[in-house]
């Protein structure tokens, strides 16, 4: 509401926290600028991300009428675990349960021709290098890091949380590479 009306139609709304996108291999969707998803048995959607100065998380449960707005005047900082807490005290959320650890699958030489190579995802470049019987992720300009093999889609950072789904392409080797909600293309060289 602004000055006693709606600020936006519910057309709109409803629009952009309809599922749009399926994020690969996950229940979880995309609308339009924000991510859907079942969190603790309440349907929340979400969006967060910085620019240079701020970062920001929103979080809503529309179901619940419950909104969640963290602003930072940090360069990437969203405060994850704030709005984790604000959200346990605000909704009902089912118990709370424990990532076990993924066991690390060993990595083929049929993995390692299926997923390295070069992605890119507007000016932003991710290569997965091949050595060793081993798979390295390096982001732009920063060094290499290990990459642990959790499923036939999905790797990790190794020692890290960050995952990194593979979406093949008809020939069976790796078309996308997506983290979060940003997919990267494979460079035909």
């Amino acid at each position: 509401m602004l000055d006693g009306k709606r600020a936006l139609d519910p057309k709109a709304l409803a629009l952009m926290s309809s599922p749009h996108a399926k994020y690969p291999d996950s229940p979880d969707s995309y609308g339009y600028g924000l991510s859907i998803r079942e969190l603790r048995g309440v349907d929340v959607v979400e969006h967060g991300g910085s620019r240079m100065g701020y970062g920001t998380f929103i979080r809503m449960a529309p179901e619940q009428r419950v909104g969640i707005i963290v602003l930072t005047n940090r360069s990437g900082a969203t405060l994850p675990a704030t709005v984790d807490k604000a959200t346990e005290l605000m909704l009902s959320l089912t118990a709370k349960v424990e990532d076990q650890p993924k066991a690390a699958l060993p990595i083929s030489a049929q993995d390692a021709a299926r997923v390295s190579g070069v992605y890119q995802n507007g000016d932003q470049r991710i290569e997965i290098v091949a050595r060793d019987n081993r798979l390295f992720l390096k982001p732009g300009r920063s060094a290499e890091r290990p990459l642990v093999k959790h499923s036939d889609a999905r790797y990790a950072l190794e020692g890290g949380a960050a995952e990194y789904v593979v979406v093949a392409g008809t020939d069976g080797k790796a078309e996308y590479v997506s983290n979060g909600s940003r997919s990267f293309a494979r460079v035909r060289e």
